[in-house]
């Protein structure tokens, strides 16, 4: 998966000349190099321009990766293509309009067996990353059958005569 994702960032950047490719990703616990420069090596062996091709080393989660990545822009008011697996991008755009990205996302293949699993936990990730809304919408739609519910009670603690 991670292949397919570093494939499809290749052939953006084969496709824009000026384009950037930043490969961003931390080293977590048991790693022996951070994630970014591991994917970098793997992209400069398949084919990405050395001299327009960065790692970001120090992220830890999507936000990280965005955040420190736009650092590394060299034009920082540009458009950002962000690469990810299919069900990753619609998350990882809503954190960079939170960042105020001008982004656009592509989606790179993955198997089914994982994209189960993964699809769950974006959901997951997804709501409580929008919880504040959720509790209003929730409230909103809840508000016909609680008005409702408090006139059945006004009846019945209060019959009419």
């Amino acid at each position: 998966m991670l292949g397919n994702r570093i494939r499809k960032g290749i052939q953006l950047q084969h496709d824009a000349p000026h384009a950037v490719l930043i490969l961003s990703g931390g080293q977590g616990p048991g790693e022996d190099i951070p994630e970014g420069r591991a994917m970098m090596a793997w992209a400069l062996e398949h084919g990405a321009d050395p001299s327009r091709t960065i790692a970001e080393e120090r992220s830890r989660n999507t936000e990280e990766n965005l955040a420190y990545s736009a650092r590394l822009f060299p034009d920082p008011t540009g458009k950002t293509a962000i690469v990810s697996t299919r069900y990753h991008v619609l998350r990882a755009l809503l954190i960079s309009k939170r960042l105020h990205m001008d982004a656009v996302g592509y989606g790179s293949a993955a198997t089914w067996y994982f994209s189960l699993n993964a699809m769950l936990r974006e959901f997951i990730a997804f709501v409580v990353m929008t919880r504040k809304r959720q509790v209003v919408v929730l409230c909103v739609l809840l508000t016909p059958l609680w008005l409702t519910a408090l006139a059945g009670m006004a009846q019945w603690i209060m019959p009419a005569s």
